[in-house]
C-alpha cells in the first residue's frame, strides 16, 4: 500500500476512534510514518486500551501481489473512504477528505519556502511513480503545454521526489518532503498532477486538484468531488502493473487544453 493509501484510512481511523473511545494500533504500519506522524487518534504501542487493526485485512485491491502483473480491484459503487467505513460497520462520509497532522517545525519550514513564491501559485507534479505501474503518467511534452499556457498567468511551482523538469516552473523537486509538499500545496490556488499521493494529500489541506485520469482504476474509488477529473477511460478497471498501450492511448487523448481550462476555471473563482 502505498502513501495514497494510507491517507485514504486517516478519516477511517478517526471514526474508528469515535466510534470505541480508544486510540488506534496500527499492526505493521510503521512503513508510512510520513502519513502518521502526529495523529492523534493512534498509538504506536499495542497495549490492552488500544484497538487494534491491520489495515492489510481490509483492500481496495482484492490482488495486490505484484508478481502477479495485474491488480483485481473490489466491486464498489463509491470512495474507497466509505468502502473501508462500510466493511467496518461504519457510517459512510459525505466530506470525503484524508487528514494530516502538522507541527511547528514543519509549518515553519514552508514559510521559508514560500519565502521565494508569488502570492498566487499552482503546485504542478507531472511525474507519476513509475516504479508502481507507467498507466498513470500523463506524458510529459502534454504538461509542458500546460505550463507553457498557464506560467504567464500564475506561478508554476513543480515539486515531486524526481523525474523530469519542466521549463518555466519554480523547481522545488527533490527539495522537500512528502509532507512538506502537501503544506505548500495549503498555499496554493491549485494542484495539477495525475492521480497518487499528493492528489490525496491535497484534500487534507483543502486545496482543489485538476487530475487527467484513465481506466488504471476504477475512477469511482478514489474521486473527490472537491477536484476536476480530466477522464479518459474506455476498459477499466485496468490494474496493470506492466505498460498497458490502451492505458496510455487514454492519457495522451486528453487534451492539454482540456487541464488548462480546469485550472483557469479554479483561478478565476
Amino acid at each position: 500500500m502505498g502513501i495514497g493509501g494510507h491517507l485514504m484510512w486517516t478519516p477511517v481511523i478517526r471514526e474508528l476512534h469515535k466510534k470505541h473511545g480508544k486510540l488506534i494500533h496500527l499492526k505493521n504500519e510503521d512503513g508510512k510514518k510520513e502519513v502518521w506522524k502526529n495523529n492523534p487518534y493512534i498509538s504506536l504501542i499495542f497495549t490492552p486500551k488500544t484497538y487494534n487493526i491491520h489495515l492489510n485485512d481490509i483492500s481496495y485491491a482484492v490482488n495486490s501481489n505484484k508478481t502477479t502483473v495485474v491488480s483485481e480491484f473490489i466491486n464498489y459503487d463509491g470512495h474507497i473512504i466509505n468502502y473501508y467505513l462500510e466493511e467496518l460497520e461504519l457510517p459512510k462520509l459525505e466530506v470525503l477528505k484524508c487528514e494530516l497532522f502538522f507541527d511547528e517545525d514543519e509549518i515553519k519550514t514552508v514559510e521559508q519556502l514560500k519565502v521565494g513564491l508569488e502570492a498566487d501559485y499552482v503546485v504542478i507534479e507531472p511525474n507519476s511513480k513509475l516504479s508502481y505501474t507507467p498507466n498513470r503518467q500523463y506524458p510529459i511534452p502534454k504538461w509542458q503545454e500546460v505550463v507553457n499556457k498557464i506560467f504567464n498567468d500564475v506561478q508554476v511551482v513543480q515539486t515531486g521526489i524526481g523525474g523530469p523538469v519542466l521549463k518555466n516552473v519554480t523547481n522545488l523537486t527533490g527539495k522537500t518532503t512528502f509532507r512538506a509538499n502537501v503544506l505548500l500545496i495549503k498555499y496554493a490556488k491549485a494542484f495539477i498532477s495525475s492521480e497518487g499521493g499528493l492528489v490525496h494529500g491535497a484534500t487534507c489541506v483543502d486545496t482543489p486538484s485538476v487530475v487527467p485520469i484513465n481506466s488504471y482504476i476504477p475512477q469511482t474509488l478514489v474521486r473527490y468531488p472537491q477536484n476536476t477529473y480530466i477522464s479518459s477511460s474506455s476498459h477499466s478497471p485496468c490494474g496493470s502493473y506492466k505498460e498497458c498501450q490502451r492505458c496510455l492511448k487514454e492519457m495522451n487523448s486528453i487534451t492539454p487544453e482540456s487541464i488548462i481550462e480546469a485550472v483557469k476555471e479554479i483561478l478565476n473563482k
